[in-house]
């Protein structure tokens, strides 16, 4: 009897031991760098955005074209609605209506610096994230995450944010 209950109590162990392994492994991952232009690179606020904006997401270190689709996001909320592999590069396409609404949040939040001109553009930073799949060097889900800029240029005349 006393043999059966150690048996069970050192194979709950194990699988305790082996579970945690796993989840520190995983769960607490530092993401991979990764550099991220954005298409438009610049626009001026007259209140309209293109249709769909677009992350290249690029690396010295990893294959972009192990990047999951279906895990990019841009600030870590917004899904890309496409994606494909072009050039050396992960092109993410996003809903350029809720980029847009994200970038109005930003401008809302931090404002503008009060010496602007409307001819100087300012630059606001977004971050674009994910993980990775079928890579030969790393794990699938190892996440990766870069961060990138759109650059503002205030319109004459249009109503500035608060």
């Amino acid at each position: 009897m006393k043999a059966k209950i150690l048996t069970i109590v050192f194979a709950v162990g194990l699988l305790a031991i082996i579970g945690g392994a796993y989840l520190i492994n995983t769960m607490g991952q530092e993401p991979l760098a990764a550099q991220i232009k954005f298409e438009p690179r610049f626009i001026e606020w007259d209140g309209a955005g293109p249709s769909t904006w677009i992350a290249y997401i690029q690396s010295e270190v990893w294959n972009p074209l192990w990047v999951d689709n279906a895990s990019v996001r841009f600030e870590h909320g917004l899904p890309a609605k496409g994606g494909y592999y072009e050039k050396g590069r992960w092109v993410a396409e996003f809903d350029g209506g809720t980029v847009f609404n994200i970038l109005s949040g930003q401008v809302e939040h931090m404002g503008i610096p009060p010496d602007i001109s409307y001819k100087t553009p300012v630059h606001y930073y977004f971050t674009v994230s994910g993980t990775l799949k079928g890579a030969k060097d790393y794990p699938d889900g190892t996440p990766f995450e870069g961060e990138g800029w759109i650059a503002v240029r205030f319109v004459h005349g249009f109503p500035i944010p608060p």
